[in-house]
């Protein structure tokens, strides 16, 4: 392995270049970036590391898993039982699935609209249409629902969540399965058949290399991405944070993966990776915050994954180092720590401006800071509160199991030890003067549990509840009490409903924006790295080839437009939706105003309210109501048409009128024909011709009739 950077200060003149202007960012040397990264790492673990007690990320933690401190109950004897309350856990998971269920109600979570010269163009909406489907199959290649749900259940329950865009080229193998031999064909009387054999139905499977374009939405836990200091701008790091800090760990692999690609340098070859790995197979990477520790397997109380500095397998290829990367909105630095050293693998400029500092999202916002807070700390009292009032209540109901015993001291007991008698068992007790056994021994009288307990246990787990919108009412659909008889009408169904979509417009809201920006970044990155042919090869798998004929490539790529995120169709704007489309269907539906619009060139497209009622109900999948009319089906449509009918049977009698005139002319002509023959010939007959003449062509004529019909056998 090479030998790592010099990490000193200060920095020297010559080791930073400036742009006149400012245009760009100092480019500093190799020693010198590698000093700025890792001096950043530093202070902003300490930041974090610091001050992560206010946030109580751990406490959260310990909350939602709701452990058993005191465990040695089970085996040491009156010791009462502890039980765990869930009331942060079950909150956050309401809140967060209601959250994630408004942003991927729709089959498409986003909406693109023409704006710009692409506007009026009567082709707007195919390109609109094809660059959706480029949207949707890089989200679907960097598994955007799956990260974006961790993304919000880490928002939800600790109030800050972090996530960083990345792209990359990946050689894939497509796979395809072809014949060996073809199938037979058979000639048939009427038609050629094919018969399919068994050495037909043997396939063998083509290999292909294809180079695509796959990006990353990489949901990061807390600790492992920090920012500066000076963050101060909640869900937006782009508008006051400085730098980025990611903390990561590699193999040999993810090595040899690096190597191949422009960006990175001065990473050995593959001898002198082998040679490295296995001359000290195993090992652990430096830890990276403590904030990151807290939430993995070295905290006993709760479970977690071991930290990805521990190394999880006896393979010497698997041991990790640590990569440490500093972003910033124009220059990116990436170094390995191994071995004490720290070498500096990449200082560059990027093209992630706007990006580069990846996304945060938080649930409640704190002035001034970019970080935020959750459910889990909005619930924290609460559930402490139930689980503590409630153990205490259940030490009492068990009291009478475990009571004291009370015995008279003055009539000569006096035990010094416990003792647990057995069935049969002959215990001698001392009853003094009054001689009744039940008066010298008796258990201690069971005290009474305050009637305020049942009803604080109550208070903590609905006003959680309230607190953070995840009560029964508007989330589970729950009424008891008074307000039971309120969702039985349409008005009172409405207003819950209304009042479970407020409770999270918030973070939805915030999600949209992470959403919005995901997609910003897909556009710069689908104009800027992606070939043409990729394109071509996404759009003809969605919309057949003929997507090539009509859609130019540069005007696709120049083409500006909107982007509108749909998770508010789900909340009350969807409803408003339900209630106008009975309207719209009366008044569509009404002849006069379809003759109108026929007479101004327009119609109604009962497509988009076909589509309209799917988006409302929420069918993920389904069939196309309104497909092309068959040949067959056309025929009979136009059968079944009276006016159709009537100008068929009109067309049909002109048509024999046309022919019956045809062959009158024709018969005419024939037989006019046939009279002008007759009088060319008696002309010929009646002139200068002499008669053998006539009876020599006349036998001429009569042997070629004999001819004609064959010689004779």
């Amino acid at each position: 392995m090479p030998v790592g950077n010099v990490l000193t200060l200060p920095i020297q003149p010559g080791q930073v270049e400036l742009t006149p202007g400012g245009t760009r960012e100092p480019a500093f040397d190799d020693d010198a970036a590698g000093t700025i990264a890792w001096m950043d790492y530093q202070r902003d673990m300490a930041y974090i590391d610091q001050n992560s007690w206010l946030m109580e990320w751990q406490y959260v933690d310990y909350l939602y898993q709701s452990p058993n401190y005191d465990r040695d109950w089970r085996v040491q004897p009156n010791r009462a039982a502890r039980i765990s309350r869930f009331n942060v856990a079950k909150n956050t998971r309401t809140m967060a699935t209601q959250t994630k269920r408004a942003i991927f109600a729709e089959e498409n979570f986003f909406l693109l609209e023409p704006r710009g010269k692409i506007a009026g163009d009567p082709k707007a909406q195919l390109y609109m249409d094809a660059w959706t489907e480029l949207f949707l199959v890089l989200c679907e290649r960097a598994d955007f629902e799956y990260q974006l749900g961790l993304f919000a259940d880490c928002m939800a329950l600790q109030g800050t969540a972090i996530a960083v865009p990345k792209w990359e080229e990946r050689t894939t193998i497509r796979k395809t399965r072809k014949r060996r031999e073809p199938p037979v064909e058979i000639k048939m009387p009427l038609k050629k058949v094919k018969v399919n054999t068994w050495a037909s139905d043997n396939y063998k499977v083509i290999e292909e290399e294809v180079t695509e374009c796959w990006p990353t939405f990489e949901y990061r836990r807390l600790g492992t991405t920090l920012y500066d200091a000076g963050w101060r701008t909640p869900n937006r790091p782009d508008l006051s944070a400085k730098h980025r800090v990611d903390i990561d760990y590699v193999d040999l692999e993810d090595l040899q993966q690096m190597r191949e690609l422009d960006c990175y340098k001065d990473i050995p070859g593959d001898d002198d990776l082998k040679k490295f790995f296995l001359s000290s197979p195993l090992g652990d990477a430096p830890a990276g915050t403590q904030t990151a520790q807290n939430m993995n397997t070295n905290s006993s109380v709760v479970m977690h994954a071991e930290g990805e500095q521990r190394q999880v397998s006896t393979n010497p290829f698997k041991r990790p180092f640590m990569k440490i990367a500093c972003w910033t909105q124009g220059r990116v630095v990436e170094q390995l720590w191994y071995e004490g050293r720290r070498k500096v693998i990449r200082n560059e400029e990027h093209n992630d401006c706007g990006h580069a500092l990846g996304y945060s999202g938080v649930w409640y916002p704190i002035d001034n800071s970019g970080y935020g807070f959750g459910i889990g700390r909005l619930n924290a009292g609460d559930q402490r509160i139930n689980q503590g009032v409630l153990n205490e209540a259940l030490k009492m109901i068990a009291f009478p199991l475990n009571a004291p015993i009370l015995y008279d001291a003055t009539a000569g007991n006096a035990p010094t030890q416990n003792v647990v008698p057995n069935l049969g068992t002959f215990l001698a007790v001392h009853t003094g003067r009054q001689g009744d056994v039940r008066k010298a021994l008796g258990f201690m009288e069971m005290p009474q549990i305050p009637a305020e307990v049942w009803k604080l246990i109550q208070i903590a787990v609905e006003g959680g509840e309230d607190l953070v919108g995840a009560n029964a009412a508007t989330m589970q659909g729950q009424l008891t009490g008074p307000r039971s008889s309120m969702g039985r009408t349409a008005t009172g169904a409405e207003r819950l409903a209304n009042k479970a979509d407020e409770n999270v417009a918030e973070p939805v809201k915030q999600l949209e924006t992470v959403i919005k920006r995901w997609l910003e970044y897909l556009w710069d990155k689908v104009l800027e790295d992606m070939p043409v042919r990729e394109i071509r090869e996404i759009l003809s798998a969605r919309f057949g080839e003929t997507i090539v004929d009509q859609i130019d490539p540069e005007t696709l790529q120049n083409a500006e437009f909107s982007i509108k995120i749909l998770a508010g169709q789900k909340l009350a704007a969807k409803a408003a939706i339900a209630q106008l489309i009975p309207f719209l269907l009366q008044l569509v539906q009404q002849p006069q105003l379809l003759q109108f619009l026929h007479q101004i060139g327009d119609t109604v497209n009962f497509r988009a309210i076909v589509k309209l009622f799917l988006q409302v109900s929420e069918l993920a999948g389904r069939e196309d109501l309104i497909t092309k009319l068959t040949p067959q089906q056309q025929q009979m449509v136009a059968q079944q048409q009276p006016g159709v009918a009537m100008a068929q049977a009109h067309m049909a009698v002109e048509k024999q009128k046309g022919q019956n005139k045809l062959a009158e002319v024709q018969a005419k002509g024939a037989a006019d024909l046939q009279n002008t023959i007759v009088d060319k010939g008696m002309e010929r007959l009646a002139g200068d011709l002499p008669l053998e003449l006539a009876e020599s062509r006349l036998a001429r004529n009569t042997d070629m009739d004999f001819l004609q019909g064959g010689l004779p056998r």
